[in-house]
């Protein structure tokens, strides 16, 4: 049944995890495949503490009094006596498309559409690693998923296709699932999974539902194993979370017991909130006994404040950390009332910063870098920093262009960026933190999720093997035919288009050449596709 399956992982799966499977030396510096250049830039470090510039107006990071790291507080140092699973959230994705032939428009044409976009999670173990029943248990339940989420769609495009011969009207319908991953080791396994649809059956539930699992009785954590003292967290969400437009549901969901959370190593993560709430200085809140040790390779989540209490440098005490922006364009990192300032000379000056997106402590292979997310005040674009901790102190290490998609697993992080080439659609990409700092992707394509488009003209390009990425003989993508972006980088100017069919045993993948901005084939995209959608 799995080879099977894993034949219908059309997209990321077979691409990203194969090869994260297969080369696991990656992230340690050796047998890396095809890198890129990158986005990122090295520029030398420019770090200062606060008091050689006073300027400190305009802080958008709140920072809580109460928590100065010199008041005594018991809480357990943490151990790493906890076995990482490697799980990964990826997505089965395929989609069939065409035009409406009952809708006469001259602008902003897209095709009608099926599409599927269903999370499923994949698990992989080192060979000395006990396998466990909850490895077996996700395992199974993803294959499920996966024949769930194929079976749809061979569904529906088929119908999908008979309107579209008949020349009736073309709805679109799509199915999406997204999962978030917090945490999967031999004593938890976390993550949320929201799922919705468009157009779709009534039969399909929307849910979005937590799934807190104990790794070795195999049974669900509940609310009240996590929750020791519901009225301290209702009290901690109003006090330092009032400003989230859902709290009065939230609170209800924590009166009734239905409360979506993923379970951190310092805390847990509310999902409607999307913030999280420390167990830090609120033991009493929580069943501290789950909270209590990491892996050896973890990472940690900034609170809503960006601020993170624990031994950041394993002298078994507990450290403050606290990252804040100074005038929209500097970067201000405290450690235990220790400030250093990053200005334009590290932080490009792009117009401007505001903190949108969570940052995170990771602790992999290389070290412990703090992984600064921020977005762009001009066109809302996200951006990252990292910084190395060295000792308590963090040192600039590189900045670059992109969000954060997965960083769960500290050494195979998922990122996702804008590409130019075919107006508004992204790659995403698994890369490592090397030991200079950088992101270092495991290949040199991202793979893509964009809609269909109609093929213009005749497109050439040659054959190419999704799970082996070898390039095959020439060949023609006939004027007509529907497609969609399957993997691409503008940096090594290239794209792989999926040619479409309802029947997905016809679909077949042709790498094309780009200029890395509007060309494809050597002609202007629009020209050559129609259905290519632009954000402005």
């Amino acid at each position: 049944m799995k080879k099977l399956m894993a034949a219908l992982l059309t997209f990321s799966m077979v691409f990203s995890l194969t090869a994260c499977n297969k080369n696991k030396k990656d992230a340690s510096g050796s047998n890396k495949l095809n890198k890129t250049t990158g986005s990122t830039e090295t520029d030398e470090t420019s770090e200062e503490p606060a008091d050689s510039d006073p300027t400190d107006t305009k802080e958008e990071s709140t920072t809580d009094e109460s928590t100065d790291p010199s008041v005594a507080v018991t809480y357990p140092i943490t151990n790493h006596d906890l076995t990482f699973y490697q799980a990964m959230s990826d997505k089965y994705y395929n989609i069939y498309g065409a035009l409406d032939p009952n809708v006469d428009s001259e602008y902003d044409v897209s095709l009608s559409r099926v599409v599927v976009a269903y999370d499923v999670i994949s698990v992989f173990v080192d060979e000395d690693v006990n396998h466990t029943g909850i490895l077996d248990k996700i395992d199974k339940e993803t294959f499920d998923d996966l024949e769930f989420a194929h079976d749809w769609f061979e569904t529906d495009a088929a119908e999908f296709a008979k309107k579209e011969q008949n020349g009736e009207d073309l709805v679109s319908h799509t199915l999406h699932r997204d999962i978030k991953i917090y945490r999967s080791d031999s004593k938890v396994f976390s993550y949320v999974s929201d799922t919705h649809h468009y157009g779709t059956p009534a039969d399909i539930k929307d849910e979005i539902k937590a799934h807190n699992i104990d790794s070795e009785t195999l049974k669900d954590i509940s609310f009240s194993d996590v929750i020791l003292d519901k009225d301290a967290l209702i009290d901690y969400v109003q006090k330092n979370l009032s400003n989230a437009y859902v709290v009065d549901s939230t609170i209800d969901a924590i009166k009734n017991e239905t409360l979506v959370f993923g379970i951190l190593y310092d805390g847990i993560y509310i999902h409607e909130l999307n913030s999280k709430i420390p167990a830090y200085r609120n033991e009493s809140m929580f069943n501290m006994k789950y909270f209590d040790a990491t892996p050896e390779y973890y990472t940690l989540l900034l609170d809503h404040g960006n601020n993170l209490d624990w031994d950041i440098d394993a002298d078994g005490k507990m450290d403050r950390l606290s990252v804040a922006l100074v005038d929209e364009d500097t970067l201000k990192i405290t450690v235990n009332g220790q400030e250093y300032k990053f200005g334009p000379e590290v932080i490009e000056d792009r117009g401007g910063y505001y903190f949108y997106d969570n940052s995170y402590l990771v602790y992999n292979d290389k070290g412990c870098y703090l992984f600064v997310a921020m977005s762009m005040n001009v066109d809302d674009y996200s951006v990252y920093a990292i910084f190395e901790m060295k000792d308590g102190k963090p040192e600039f290490r590189s900045f670059g262009n992109g969000w954060v998609e997965d960083i769960h697993d500290p050494n195979y992080i998922a990122m996702g960026g804008w590409e130019r080439v075919l107006g508004f659609t992204a790659t995403h990409m698994r890369c490592a933190i090397s030991s200079d700092g950088t992101l270092t992707p495991f290949s040199a394509l991202g793979w893509n999720y964009s809609y269909a488009y109609l093929v213009n003209h005749d497109l050439k390009g040659h054959e190419f093997d999704c799970t082996s990425m070898d390039i095959g003989e020439e060949v023609t993508i006939k004027k007509g035919s529907k497609v969609t972006v399957a993997y691409g980088s503008d940096e090594a100017k290239q794209i792989v288009l999926r040619v479409l069919d309802p029947d997905l045993a016809k679909q077949y993948d042709v790498i094309v050449e780009t200029d890395g901005n509007s060309k494809i084939c050597g002609m202007d995209c629009n020209d050559a596709l129609t259905g290519i959608l632009w954000a402005g």
